[in-house]
């Protein structure tokens, strides 16, 4: 679930989202405060004063672990959110346009394979070499790569235009 460093829920409180960078923490890269309504959101977890509940959780890109343990150690209900609606199509809007793009991806690489099979005389059965699946995996990985930073830049815009 995508939340914002502070999401205010329904009963006035707000929940803190700090993220960590460090390699070190494993599973436990996110922290996500439960605190009066009242309370100003501090540079680092540690220096907030009054704090409800607190519960470690893992994120990956802003994508956080909001799951049920997750909730009911903070007695908060995803439905709380006051974003939860837009929360919800923002999700929805990342995964559809993700995998729309892997599906046009693998269609364009099976394409580049059939066209070498014709070229080869249409044999189902071809016999690559060491040098060949590695340039292949570097290909691959190397359109991953391109593939992440164009999506983060359609998430950010995809965010942004969301929440005008």
């Amino acid at each position: 679930m995508h939340l914002k460093k502070v999401e205010k829920l329904k009963n006035g409180k707000q929940l803190f989202v700090f993220f960590s960078n460090d390699k070190g923490r494993g599973k436990n890269n996110c922290t996500i405060q439960l605190v009066e309504g009242t309370e100003k959101r501090k540079l680092t977890a540690k220096l907030t004063k009054e704090v409800l509940k607190e519960v470690y959780t893992t994120s990956w890109k802003g994508d956080i672990n909001f799951s049920k343990r997750i909730q009911k150690i903070l007695g908060v209900k995803v439905s709380d959110l006051v974003r939860y609606s837009e929360i919800k199509r923002i999700d929805s809007i990342l995964k559809v346009s993700q995998d729309e793009a892997c599906n046009f991806k693998f269609d364009i690489i099976w394409m580049k394979i059939q066209q070498k099979k014709e070229k080869n005389g249409g044999s189902d059965i071809a016999i690559i070499s060491n040098d060949q699946l590695k340039e292949f995996s570097r290909s691959m990985y190397s359109q991953g790569w391109k593939d992440h930073i164009f999506y983060e830049g359609q998430r950010n815009g995809i965010l942004t235009e969301v929440n005008k």
